[in-house]
């Protein structure tokens, strides 16, 4: 028997899985003390998401950063 098996089937009798691991990470990107920006896999790779320690080190605000490409930190 598998370890990492036996803790994911843990998961199949709760229905609200998703949204735990949802608000789960959404915990982890938002009280990071690392500067964390999600980009889009597509031309210019606009900024979906920044966390606040990531607008702390760079100096700019979310609105100033969203769907922007990234090279407007350089």
């Amino acid at each position: 028997m598998s370890t990492s098996t036996d803790f994911f089937n843990i998961f199949d009798h709760d229905k609200n899985f998703l949204e735990i691991m949802k608000r789960l990470l959404e915990s982890s990107l938002e009280l990071s003390f690392n500067g964390i920006m999600i980009t889009e896999a597509s031309a210019g790779y606009p900024i979906l998401y920044v966390n606040p320690a990531f607008c702390q080190l760079t100096g700019y605000g979310p609105q100033e950063l969203l769907m922007k490409s990234p090279s407007i930190l350089q």
